[in-house]
């Protein structure tokens, strides 16, 4: 018996239900319990493949979410490495040599941390552009803009008008 895809899209949200209700159900509680909702007897083949559809959905959820939770800890530990960063380079008794390093820090452990984003898969490549999963402000898109220019070209000072906007 050949079904469409709705019409198995309908039984994959059945058999789900089945496993909400009892995470441990086996195939054959399954094939029984539809078997009673559709008066058809479903494969038990068709059935687990369902089913291990359905596990794997879950893990890759559980994946996405443990991996945004590991990249929040590390953006939390990149600024607060960055703290005391930005203190050397906004003392004005500070070396120059020190302003140096720490500028360099910043920018590394920055990189560090866009790197890894785009390694977890929060934004996607099309065609040599960046693609967001998500919508960002128009001033987080000046600032990411603004990020780019300054990693793709360090030499470029940044300058800071007297409203405390940065400019380039």
């Amino acid at each position: 018996m050949r079904l469409s895809k709705e019409k198995t899209k309908e039984i994959t949200e059945a058999v789900r239900r089945e496993i909400v209700k009892n995470p441990d159900v086996t195939i054959f509680e399954v094939q029984h319990n539809l078997n009673l909702h559709y008066e058809h007897i479903f494969d038990k083949n068709f059935i687990g493949k369902l089913k291990n559809k359905i596990h794997g959905e879950r893990s890759y959820r559980y994946n996405q979410i443990t991996v945004q939770y590991e990249l929040a800890k590390f953006e939390d530990t990149i600024q607060e490495l960055c703290n005391p960063l930005w203190a050397i380079l906004e003392n004005p008794n500070a070396s120059n040599r020190d302003v140096i390093s720490a500028t360099r820090e910043i920018r590394s452990a920055k990189s560090m941390l866009l790197e890894a984003m785009f390694d977890s898969g929060i934004f996607e490549r099309q065609l040599g552009r960046v693609k967001n999963n998500d919508k960002f402000s128009p001033e987080d898109e000046e600032l990411l803009k603004q990020a780019f220019d300054y990693a793709l070209n360090p030499d470029v000072p940044i300058k800071v008008d007297i409203n405390g906007e940065n400019s380039i």
